[in-house]
């Protein structure tokens, strides 16, 4: 496939733009997908840098809107997945002339297997239909969101594309891709190229945070991508186990309810461990006007508490329930 013959000119193209890496791109694990991701190519010890990949190869909010002023007026529903598209779009309008060229040429396309087959490029609205009745999480709203922000774009089209022609399914591909391949790291969304390779799995365990130059994680959170601080600021993917040549080489997305994977990451990760993702559920509960009895009342209340008239909790089978939940 094209995607493939393309993959030794994007490795060497990293390696000319500083990235530093102990891995390769690969057939991923049927497990993984099937599709492409990332292959020790050499051994890796656990708590290693697997990966690393300069500030300045990744898109972000900022960087979308420096490359193009007139997001500075964008304000829609995708937020800094939208602008983020909007570079990968604006980029790839310009073909080989792109300096990112060679990692565009690998990017998967919309509804691929094991990589863009995320309900946002379903087109069978039944099967929407569908998902309405087997989780709270309206995951019908996220296209019309897309298609939203899609006519700001339209009607910004000169200033923001410089004319160039974008279609919507153009717009879904990109936020569909920035959603499924972007960290959030160092305060901001990134997506940085061949960490964006990196599949999920659930056993991966470290923490995401700010790697200072004297060492040490700043921060706390859940997967194992990180950024190192200083003069040479960098993604890094971090692995949690020692990994030997041609093992495949993964990163957490997180912890998420299935309907939040199924929605961003288009599957549902195997349930292999206790509190893993997938045994996890979104429940959201809401007060409506009209509906709710003694709606103020109870708005009131919330109110007095911090709340809001709408929340959503994860729910696990381990039979302690949220105390927040509780509260609301």
């Amino acid at each position: 496939e094209a995607r493939v013959a393309n993959l030794e000119a994007f490795e060497e193209w990293c390696d000319l733009k500083g990235v530093k890496r102990k891995v390769r791109v690969g057939r991923a694990e049927a497990v993984h997908g099937g599709s492409l991701g990332l292959v020790a190519k050499e051994k890796i010890s656990k708590g290693e840098a697997a990966l690393q990949v300069p500030f300045e190869l990744c898109f972000s909010a900022s960087t979308a809107t420096a490359a193009l002023p007139a997001l500075e007026g964008f304000d829609g529903w995708t937020g800094a997945a939208g602008l983020i598209a909007a570079q990968l779009l604006h980029e790839r309008s310009k073909g080989p002339a792109s300096e990112w060229a060679p990692w565009l040429a690998v990017l998967p396309f919309a509804g691929e297997a094991g990589a863009l087959d995320s309900p946002l490029f379903w087109t069978n609205d039944s099967d929407l239909a569908q998902l309405e009745k087997c989780s709270t999480r309206p995951l019908a709203d996220l296209r019309v969101e897309v298609d939203e922000d899609f006519e700001w774009m339209q009607a910004n089209l000169e200033q923001v594309f410089g004319g160039a022609r974008v279609e919507l399914e153009d717009w879904r591909w990109a936020v569909g891709l920035v959603l499924s391949r972007s960290f959030f790291v160092a305060g901001a969304t990134r997506l940085a190229p061949l960490a964006d390779m990196a599949n999920h799995d659930d056993m991966v365990a470290l923490e995401l945070g700010a790697s200072g130059d004297q060492g040490g994680l700043l921060g706390a959170a859940i997967g194992n991508i990180a950024q190192k601080m200083g003069a040479s600021r960098e993604v890094r993917l971090v692995v949690d186990r020692d990994h030997s040549p041609g093992d495949s080489v993964c990163s957490s997305y997180g912890v998420r309810p299935a309907s939040e994977f199924l929605e961003e990451f288009g599957f549902v990760p195997e349930v292999k461990r206790k509190g893993a993702s997938a045994a996890l559920a979104e429940l959201v509960f809401a007060l409506e006007e009209g509906k709710t009895t003694c709606y103020w009342d109870k708005l009131d209340v919330l109110e007095e508490a911090g709340m809001s008239e709408e929340a959503a909790f994860l729910v696990g089978g381990d039979g302690t329930p949220d105390p927040a939940m509780v509260q609301f």
